[in-house]
């Protein structure tokens, strides 16, 4: 049994349920049923804090996010009276790479 995962219109994925066919009754599809919308949005949601983190194509981290958790680091360095170093690395035409 194999039920569709959707969150605004777009297929996330699938869920699958594998067992006896003559053990399956119709509780069982029924709770699949239910199940399906609950994780439907649980992946959704999950999904869409990514894609506000993180460039969709690359997976890299975007730049506010970045700035961001730099300064936080940056402030809890300063505090604790510890080192911090950053390296960051600029790859021309990386879209070529990619």
């Amino acid at each position: 049994v194999e039920r569709q995962l959707r969150s605004d219109g777009r297929l996330l994925g699938r869920l699958r349920l594998w067992c006896d066919p003559r053990k399956l009754d119709l509780a069982g599809v029924e709770l699949l049923d239910r199940l399906v919308p609950q994780m439907s949005a649980s992946v959704g949601r999950c999904l869409t804090g990514r894609e506000a983190r993180e460039d969709t194509l690359t997976g890299a981290v975007l730049r506010r996010v970045l700035e961001k958790r730099l300064h936080e680091v940056h402030a809890q360095v300063t505090e604790e009276g510890g080192a911090m170093a950053v390296i960051l690395c600029d790859l021309d035409h990386f879209k070529k790479i990619n």
